[in-house]
Order: structure tokens, then C-alpha cells, then sequence
């Protein structure tokens, strides 16, 4: 049974291939291109590493035995940069230090010379699949990380509201000149709060203090801000319309 070896994403994926070899090197670019990936075919060390370096490949294909650098050489030099892209290594049977070292040096895999075709493709997609289920990973936790902070950035706001709303119910409560944009603003986020809070004031027995923050309250009705409308009436406040000691209206 042939193992499969097609591309695992819709979109072509890009390939970095480094084999001296020419005519094996053509060889596996067709049929990698066949089973739709883009490669880039490169010929020495030197030259892999350069296109390594300066591309975005999603697998990299590195023979060890190449001129101007050899295989390891260039993977190690990779992962000491930061590559992360998974990397497969071409080998000769006989060179079983080549993959011990290859293996220590960071590589994902190797396959050992002569190699069937399609076994190539099936590795190279295998782990191809296996990265892109890494970066799944990766994206749904990074989506956790954000929806926690968010909801964090949402519990200050929060604690932030809070906070003010209790600090302008104390200046009321202590009867202290409270600006109308303030019983605006606890009007319109802690309208219980407000409620105790003059409610509680109300019950101050000077009257004059009083006034001072009603008559802020009845500032912050007439501007139009938070629900508004007219204060409760105050005792012990003297008004218009009041009996004279006559018995005249004054």
C-alpha cells in the first residue's frame, strides 16, 4: 500500500530542499511538486542555510554530505537562530553517527539513502501535520490567553467604577458640596448606591449641609445628566408661602 504524501493544507506549502546530488534532487522536486507543494531546490550548504535564513518554509529537507557546508553544520547553525521549522535529514545507510549527531543537533527526522519517493513524502507530510497541529495548540491558547485578559481589563473597568461610585456616596453621606457631574455619574452607575446615599444624608440633622448637596442634586437633574428630577422636599427648610407672625402671608 503506498503511503499517502499530499500536501495537508489546501494552500501549497513551501518546501527548502538541499541535495547535491542533481538528479535526485529533480527528482523528488517533481514529485513533491506533484503532490502540490512549492520547493525551493538548493545545490551546497551554503546556500541552504542563506535560504533558510531569509525564507518562510513550513519543512526543510537537508542532505548531511554537501558541499560548502554539510547538513548537520547548517541544521545546528538553524536551530540556534530559533528555526523551529521541522527539518528532515538525508542520510547514507552506513553513517549511523551522522544521524545519532543530526538527531542531538535538533532534527526532526531523518531517512537514510537510497529512500523510496513516496516514503519521503509521507514523512515530510506526517510532520507537516504535526506542526500544524502544534500551532493549533498554540492559537487556542494564545484565543484563552487573550478572552482572560480581556475579561481582566473588564474587572478593573469595573473595580474602577466601583470604586468612584463609593467615594461620591462618603462625600454625600458626610454632606460634603458634591459637583453635579459626580451625582450624575452615580446616578447613572450605582443608582442603588445613590438612593442609601441621600437616603442616609437625609437623615443628617443639619439641615444646611443638606442643602448644599440637594441643591447640587437638583443642578445635576436640570443639566439633563443621570435620571434627574426634583429633589424630596427638606424639613426643617424654610420656604415661600410660610404664615407670618401676623397671620399675613409674607
Amino acid at each position: 500500500m503506498k503511503m499517502k504524501l499530499t500536501c495537508p493544507k489546501e494552500e501549497p506549502m513551501k518546501l527548502l530542499y538541499a541535495e547535491d546530488e542533481r538528479p535526485l534532487s529533480e527528482a523528488v522536486v517533481d514529485i513533491l511538486t506533484y503532490h502540490k507543494y512549492l520547493v525551493d531546490a538548493v545545490y551546497n550548504g551554503k546556500d541552504a542555510y542563506d535560504y533558510a535564513v531569509s525564507g518562510s518554509y513550513d519543512g526543510i529537507i537537508l542532505d548531511i554530505m554537501m558541499p560548502g557546508r554539510d547538513g548537520i553544520d547548517v541544521l545546528a547553525a538553524l536551530r540556534k537562530k530559533g528555526c523551529k521549522t521541522p527539518i528532515l535529514l538525508l542520510t547514507a545507510k552506513t553513517q549511523i553517527d551522522d544521524r545519532i549527531r543530526g538527531l542531538d543537533a535538533g532534527a526532526d527526522d531523518y531517512i537514510v539513502k537510497p529512500f523510496d519517493l513516496d516514503e519521503l513524502g509521507a514523512r515530510v507530510a506526517a510532520h507537516l501535520r504535526r506542526e500544524q497541529r502544534r500551532q493549533g495548540r498554540m492559537n487556542d491558547s494564545l484565543s484563552a490567553l487573550d478572552s482572560a485578559k480581556s475579561q481582566l481589563d473588564s474587572m478593573e473597568k469595573k473595580l474602577k467604577v466601583m470604586n468612584k461610585c463609593q467615594k461620591i456616596a462618603a462625600s454625600i453621606m458626610r454632606g460634603d458640596r458634591v459637583p453635579p457631574e459626580d451625582l450624575a455619574y452615580l446616578m447613572n452607575n450605582d443608582p442603588e448606591g445613590y438612593k442609601l446615599a441621600m437616603a442616609m444624608r437625609r437623615e443628617n440633622p443639619d439641615p444646611e449641609d443638606c442643602e448644599s448637596v440637594l441643591d447640587e442634586e437638583d443642578r445635576a437633574g436640570a443639566s439633563g445628566e443621570g435620571y434627574g428630577g426634583d429633589a424630596a422636599p427638606i424639613e426643617g427648610a424654610s420656604g415661600g408661602g410660610e404664615a407670618s407672625a401676623g397671620g399675613e402671608p409674607a
